[in-house]
């Protein structure tokens, strides 16, 4: 049977208080159960490294990246790491009880795909980090990339962690990626915790960032939020007055501070391609450069149906597909069917020559949640009617806020309450 190439990239147009000891909840639900590396096989099944990871236990997350466990426990000589979801969220592990970290336990560039180019490994953020270039000395990607004149990455974001980003790439590798660990009662860190930029000969990427929140947080091992040429990410340990125990250390230097309750950013509109041609687009699409994300049978007739998802997005935003190579096709317009939480359109494509790689992108635009940001008094030059958001597989959403004319509105001339909105949404 004879078979053509898919590449589903997906783009979607569209000062803290004081607060007493045991006042926070982490607010996790706990039915991720206890997580305790000392009763796992790490070595065979789910949480195995796959072949070219680093050793150690992996643990899968979510669409979301929230993970919610009851406790959590890492014993000295055991490795927690985490697998990037389809979107490349940071990992937000949420505890109800005690989290004990004795061993080991982070992200880190470079450790999730496997290539016979190795820069293909560098290249690869951790979880909520931005894509270092390639090939060779193509700018990084995020809002501190490398470029040819600064080829290392630098971390860029709000220094409160909300949202929390995980470093831009490098010429040639990738930021080290972001985690959130919060407790409702104590962390623990006599081990190592750590997000850690890539290097490579071209470029490195920058280090990530970790931000710890508990009612009690006792260091007395090391966090590493570390790039290879001193472009270092960011710690921050949040705790009530009197309750941080620091004795261990920190790469860079840690922002100690009390809590902050916010803990996951208000929920980004999202849109994805699910299946083509009823093939589902597996969540690995958009990280090999090298290769299609799907090989399709050239048998299938017209129109080859494409499933899209969203979230977040108003039902009857219309979506249409477009393609990112010579090997055009058509297809009309579908709108958004479902609730706002939960959407879906089949977009039926015609015309694709069967013997060429296609490149199939998803486009939706859809209205501000507060139209104008709500101010009576913004000009007619920054009045916004549309948003466009771009996501891709393995890369941050990139927002655009579109006037009616169809040109974009910068993000400093926004109304201030659309600022805050897009602050929640870690726009860059």
């Amino acid at each position: 049977m004879r078979r053509f190439a898919i590449a589903a990239v997906v783009v979607a147009v569209l000062g803290c208080s004081a607060v007493s000891a045991q006042t926070f909840s982490s607010g996790s639900t706990g039915a991720d159960g206890a997580l305790d590396l000392a009763t796992m096989n790490c070595e065979t099944g789910p949480y195995a490294p796959l072949p070219g990871q680093n050793q150690g236990c992996w643990i899968q997350l979510p669409p979301t990246g929230v993970l919610n466990y009851a406790t959590v426990n890492v014993p000295s000589g055991t490795t927690l790491r985490f697998r990037k979801n389809r979107g490349n969220t940071p990992v937000v592990l949420l505890a109800q009880g005690d989290v004990v970290v004795d061993g080991k336990l982070g992200v880190e560039a470079g450790a999730y795909v496997v290539g016979v180019d190795s820069r293909l490994d560098y290249s690869q953020p951790g979880p909520g980090g931005f894509p270092g270039g390639y090939p060779t000395n193509a700018p990084g990607l995020g809002p501190g990339g490398g470029t040819a004149s600064a080829t290392h990455g630098r971390w860029v974001g709000s220094l409160s962690l909300v949202p929390i980003v995980g470093g831009s790439g490098g010429t040639g590798s990738g930021g080290g990626g972001a985690i959130v660990i919060a407790s409702t009662g104590s962390i623990s860190i006599a081990g190592t915790v750590w997000a850690i930029g890539g290097q490579s000969a071209e470029g490195f990427g920058s280090g990530g960032a970790v931000r710890l929140v508990a009612n009690r947080i006792v260091l007395s091992g090391v966090i590493s939020a570390v790039g290879q040429a001193g472009n270092n990410g960011i710690v921050r340990l949040e705790a009530p007055p009197g309750s941080i125990s620091y004795t261990g250390s920190c790469s860079p230097a840690p922002i100690l501070s009390t809590i902050n309750p916010a803990i996951v950013a208000s929920a980004a509109p999202q849109l994805r391609i699910v299946s083509v041609g009823g093939f589902l687009v597996p969540d690995s699409a958009g990280n090999r450069k090298d290769a299609a994300d799907l090989v399709l049978p050239t048998q299938l007739p017209d129109p080859i149906n494409v499933l899209v998802e969203a979230s977040n997005i108003p039902p009857g935003s219309p979506v249409t597909v477009s393609f990112g190579t010579p090997n055009w096709g058509t297809a009309p317009a579908v709108p958004l069917a479902g609730s706002l939480a939960n959407s879906t359109a089949t977009i039926g494509v015609s015309g694709l020559n069967r013997n060429q790689l296609a490149f199939l992108y998803v486009q939706v635009l859809f209205a501000p949640p507060a139209p104008d940001g709500g101010a009576a008094d913004v000009p007619e030059s920054d009045r916004v009617t549309q948003v466009r958001l771009t996501s891709a597989p393995g890369a941050k959403p990139q927002f655009a806020f579109l006037r009616r004319d169809g040109a974009e509105v910068p993000v400093d001339r926004l109304p201030a309450s659309m600022q805050a909105w897009v602050s929640n949404l870690s726009v860059r």
